[in-house]
């Protein structure tokens, strides 16, 4: 309906009551957590989550300063895109930006690109393209240093011919090691 209805206070009303659900099950939600966080304890975890990310070899320290860094460049972007789609959003209803409210976007949980198509992810998904056939590249070659990978000339995994690939499109030497050591950074 929200990808859909053109009425304010519709939209508001079939916004609120997607959320009612929350109250039906949250009591069960909470009881799976507390089941899940005893079970990690009994293993000698401080919690599921805590378990969870030893299982996977991802260390909490780590993580949580990788999201930090992400949203620390990012968080800039977010709000420019942010705004642009609420003017837009203001536009389609004939309200102020500042009007916008959660039930005017297509996707009551604000974690979807808009319906619209006006935010083109294509080249985001290009690249990760681009970026498994690196980790393909390192996995395959574990001692080498990712450049030396994919910059010799000949070499299995050349950096250029991956990005063609992924995105169509050839980059420069200089501009491919930039993109490099940004990741590195």
């Amino acid at each position: 309906m929200l990808a859909e209805e053109r009425d304010t206070p519709r939209r508001r009303r079939a916004w609120q009551a997607s959320k009612q659900i929350g109250r039906e099950a949250a009591p069960k939600v909470v009881e799976l957590v507390e089941a899940r966080n005893r079970a990690a304890r009994r293993m000698g975890y401080r919690d599921y989550y805590a378990m969870s990310l030893a299982h996977d070899e991802l260390d909490e320290t780590w993580l949580s300063a990788l999201s930090n860094l992400l949203a620390a460049k990012t968080d800039a972007l977010f709000a420019s895109e942010k705004a642009r789609l609420d003017r837009a959003l203001a536009a389609k209803f004939g309200i102020q930006p500042t009007e916008v409210g959660p039930w005017h976007y297509s996707d009551p949980f604000f974690q979807r690109a808009p319906a619209d198509d006006s935010a083109d992810l294509d080249p985001i998904f290009r690249w990760c393209l681009v970026m498994v056939s690196f980790e393909r590249a390192l996995y395959e070659n574990p001692r080498c240093d990712l450049i030396d990978v994919v910059l010799k000339p000949g070499a299995k995994w050349h950096w250029n011919e991956m990005i063609q690939r992924a995105t169509g499109s050839r980059l420069s030497e200089q501009s491919f090691v930039r993109a490099i050591e940004a990741l590195k950074e």
